[in-house]
């Protein structure tokens, strides 16, 4: 029988079962820094993955023609770096597999590195050494792209005040894009600099007043610092989200400002909650009743037109749609706006129960730095809007909020 010329591998997550896989002469492989993921570089340049939890293999990277010689992953698992001998290196974005960065026409690439915070890359060919910022696999700093495209990097890995510093650097050579005040609004909200994100966000939004997320993110900085003329700032933008809503009736444009209406409790007579309402449930809910954020915001807007049994039904429905492995489904916004309801429905002890439920969780949020929720990603402005929330329900319930103890 002749020789096979493909290696054989088997590839599971025990030790007692023996799957072969036949795939191209390897070259190299590499674990991701959590061991979850395994990659095997080919003679052909191939790059096959393998999900060590499943055994199963994943999407391939695809880019190169030949033989790879080094795999290496940033130390969040984020990124990988490969070369080959086709004279290139790449940089991946490990989750949707996509080609980041491209260093071409260079010398063949025999190993690679990167640093331990992950900003840097090390590169070895037959005869040199060197060092790249991992950002843009450039040793120079030139060009007003550098350092825009360097802070987006240092964002993805939560340096924030070097994301903050690369921003400060593009905006201060003249680089009149709003984007940049934008991204470096949301890294100063990140380190609670709210009195630099809120100038930032009203300088991107004097350039362009189309940038919707800066808007939302505004009012969400101007909730968390909470200061006296926020709220009629707050509102004066709230209004513009609301009128977008009207001439751009998308369900997201709708959805945004329902939900950025129904986070206070004291809209001005001005803002129609129930025509907002109406439209919610017209243009978004109607639209794909199967969205969980569109019903999500149709029942907290249901609770601040006053129909609290109304409000209490759709979020059980909403919270249907995202059920979790654990406990009940939804998420905390769900959880504070029901303990309200039950309030307002006299049932006591099931409003205690969701406000109990709403502060446990939140103290994982607070206190835990390893926390993580694989439903919800708990950025600056979904702290802002959760902790607004629950100062209305401590306030309302008449208790203390006793995940601060």
């Amino acid at each position: 029988m002749p020789r096979s010329t493909h290696s054989c591998v088997s590839i599971s997550s025990r030790a007692s079962e023996f799957k072969p896989v036949n795939i191209g002469r390897l070259c190299s492989l590499q674990f991701s820094p959590d061991g979850a993921l395994l990659v095997l570089g080919e003679n052909d340049g191939g790059i096959r993955t393998w999900n060590m939890i499943s055994g199963k293999e994943e999407r391939p990277f695809l880019g190169h023609t030949a033989h790879i010689w080094t795999l290496a992953f940033s130390p969040d698992g984020r990124r990988l770096l490969s070369s080959a001998n086709d004279s290139k290196t790449l940089l991946w974005d490990v989750k949707s597999r996509r080609e980041l960065l491209t260093l071409e026409d260079a010398d063949i690439i025999y190993a690679g590195i990167f640093s331990p915070d992950g900003s840097r890359v090390a590169l070895t060919s037959a005869s040199n050494a060197l060092l790249y910022d991992a950002a843009i696999f450039s040793r120079k700093q030139e060009g007003k792209w550098f350092y825009p495209t360097r802070a987006q990097y240092r964002a993805d890995l939560m340096q924030w005040e070097l994301a903050i510093r690369d921003l400060g650097e593009a905006i201060n050579h003249g680089d009149r894009d709003p984007r940049w005040h934008q991204m470096r609004a949301e890294a100063c909200a990140e380190v609670g600099n709210l009195d630099q994100a809120i100038d930032d966000f009203q300088a991107a939004l004097e350039s362009d007043p189309a940038l919707t997320i800066a808007r939302e993110e505004l009012c969400d900085a101007l909730l968390a610092r909470s200061r006296p003329g926020d709220r009629e700032t707050y509102f004066e933008h709230l209004r513009m989200l609301i009128e977008r809503a009207r001439h751009q009736d998308t369900p997201e444009n709708v959805n945004s400002a329902g939900w950025y209406a129904s986070l206070l409790a004291d809209s001005p007579t001005d803002i129609d909650l129930s025509a907002l309402l109406a439209l919610v449930h017209a243009k978004a809910v109607a639209a794909e009743p199967q969205r969980y954020d569109f019903l999500s915001t149709y029942g907290t807007l249901l609770y601040r037109v006053g129909d609290a049994a109304g409000a209490r039904d759709a979020l059980d429905r909403a919270m249907s749609l995202y059920p979790r492995n654990t406990g009940p489904g939804g998420t905390p916004f769900d959880w504070v706006i029901l303990s309200m309801c039950y309030w307002q429905l006299n049932d006591q002890p099931a409003a205690k129960k969701w406000l109990a439920q709403t502060e446990d969780y939140l103290r994982s949020v607070r206190e835990d730095p390893f926390f993580s929720d694989q439903f919800w990603l708990w950025t600056w402005n979904q702290k802002a809007e959760i902790e607004q929330l629950l100062t209305e329900a401590h306030t309302l319930l008449g208790g203390k909020d006793q995940s601060a103890k």
